[in-house]
């Protein structure tokens, strides 16, 4: 495949052609129903070493493996008399879908797959064109989102396009991502412990009711949104990641400045680009120099599907220093997923409105 990215519809030709790319080392852009993904081949180690390339991603990263069917996940994972009902049990009422497993990786999974760990993570998308490239190809594929490490993810075809937009590659347009942000990642460990390691779609609540009605005891921890990992073991656990080029900082509700916090910079409103949730600041909205909501109605599966996609527009625009994005509750289990993605996107930072000034912490 020689060129810059191309977009193209997924007729069976195209699918054809992208299954083709995969089977020769090269990569694709794949759309899923959680966001476009950077496919690779995972027996081809060269591929593999294109996608870290393609995405400057540190090889400590480990990348999900894409599956069509659970009969190709089970021959990547070495389950136990433990792990194995827990992650037939998931398999079964999850996929295909928004969940990723981490268990314990058969020794022939690549290491680059696996971030130089003992573990691999799975998922089988529900995309029909994600799936129907996973049939052509006949192999699973790696695909961690197509985007540059760290950098907004991708919702669209055109997105992948823009990142890559110097780098050859052919790009399945499966039109907008309908979830909007990434999977749920969940670690099976091999004494059966569930550990909850990305907030997705799919959030604890649903995990422990598959649990109780299939009468699996095993514990469950679930990762705070926000934090940082000591340990990386599974994608978007480092503290800036889903990040605009433009600087971001989280808009807190509060009318005044918190103990703890102190005033690096201040800016007047019409320096910044506030990306809003539920109408909190649509009285203000016209003190800022762009303004949109996530969420009029305080949809939160709304606010998923147009985060990525608004923070996009954000920094392509001109004539604002910042981007404001709506600060979410971390405690209520159906905001922390959105949460998670906007705490890294701002690195943690908080911005306070005092009258008429932006207080940026």
């Amino acid at each position: 495949m020689t060129g810059f990215p191309k977009i193209c519809m997924p007729t069976p030709e195209a699918i054809r052609a992208a299954a083709h790319a995969l089977n020769n080392a090269q990569l694709v852009g794949m759309p899923t129903e959680t966001v476009y993904g950077l496919g690779a081949a995972i027996d081809q180690d060269a591929a593999l070493e294109a996608v870290f390339a393609y995405k400057q991603r540190p090889f400590e990263d480990p990348l999900i493996v894409h599956v069509l069917t659970a009969q190709d996940a089970f021959s990547l994972w070495n389950l136990n008399a433990k792990t194995r009902p827990l992650v037939k049990a998931l398999v079964e009422t999850f996929w295909p879908g928004p969940l990723t497993l981490v268990a314990r990786a058969q020794d022939g999974v690549s290491r680059l797959v696996r971030g130089g760990g003992d573990a691999v993570g799975v998922r089988s998308p529900a995309h029909p064109v994600a799936r129907a490239l996973l049939e052509a190809a006949g192999v699973p594929v790696a695909a961690p989102s197509a985007n540059l490490f760290g950098h907004v993810s991708p919702t669209r075809a055109q997105h992948v396009a823009d990142d890559f937009h110097d780098r050859p590659l052919l790009i399945l347009d499966g039109d907008r991502s309908t979830i909007g942000i990434e999977s749920t990642v969940l670690k099976v460990d091999d004494d059966g412990h569930l550990r909850l390691l990305r907030h997705g779609a799919i959030g604890e609540a649903d995990i422990l009711d598959v649990l109780k009605k299939n009468n699996l005891a095993a514990s469950f921890s679930s990762k705070v949104p926000g934090q940082i990992a000591k340990k990386i073991e599974g994608p978007g656990q480092y503290l800036r990641h889903y990040a605009p080029h433009t600087p971001a900082w989280m808009l807190s509700r509060s009318e005044s400045m918190p103990a703890g916090y102190e005033t690096r910079e201040i800016l007047t409103l019409e320096a910044a680009a506030c990306l809003d949730f539920a109408q909190r600041f649509a009285a203000r909205r016209k003190d800022f120099h762009s303004y949109q909501d996530l969420s009029e109605d305080a949809s939160i599966e709304g606010a998923a599907r147009t985060l990525f996609q608004q923070l996009r527009t954000f920094e392509n625009q001109t004539g604002h220093q910042v981007i404001l994005l709506p600060e979410l509750d971390p405690h209520q289990p159906e905001q922390q997923a959105v949460y998670d993605r906007i705490f890294r996107a701002s690195e943690g930072k908080r911005a306070f409105i005092m009258g008429r000034e932006l207080h940026l912490s």
